[in-house]
């Protein structure tokens, strides 16, 4: 099976940036719970949810169902945590902060679009029956 290029960038983005976001926050979590006052707790859905993009990943990369739905869905709850979040944090974003969070919801908003083409939800079985192929 030839998977689109698309495709394979997707995978390997949630792959290696998942790695790496596990290894920064346990390297910096001693610092970052002192300096950002972040709990345990906050570090923990942190790594986890890291790990479910890896797990993500990897599920793209052997084109399984199972992770095209978990992509779909970490994608979106990602865009919709970050929206929710602006107006929190808009006062204090510096304009790199700004640029990179504008990056981080156009990012996300190009990975939904690509996961729910038709030629991608085709390669994951995950397409509507057409009209008029009605199983009575």
């Amino acid at each position: 099976m030839n998977k689109p290029l698309g495709l394979k960038m997707i995978a390997w983005w949630f792959v290696v940036g998942g790695i790496l976001s596990i290894a920064l926050v346990l390297l910096l979590s001693p610092i970052l719970a002192k300096e950002v006052n972040l709990s345990n707790t906050d570090i923990f859905i942190s790594t986890a949810i890291s790990v479910l993009i890896v797990i993500s990943g990897m599920g793209l990369l052997r084109v399984k169902k199972w992770a095209w739905f978990m992509a779909l869905a970490l994608e979106s709850l990602s865009l919709a945590y970050q929206i929710i979040s602006i107006p929190a944090v808009k006062k204090t974003l510096t304009p790199p902060q700004t640029v990179g969070m504008v990056v981080g919801l156009a990012l996300y908003g190009v990975i939904i679009v690509y996961l729910l083409r038709q030629d991608i939800r085709a390669l994951f079985g995950v397409t509507k029956p057409k009209a008029g192929n009605d199983a009575a």
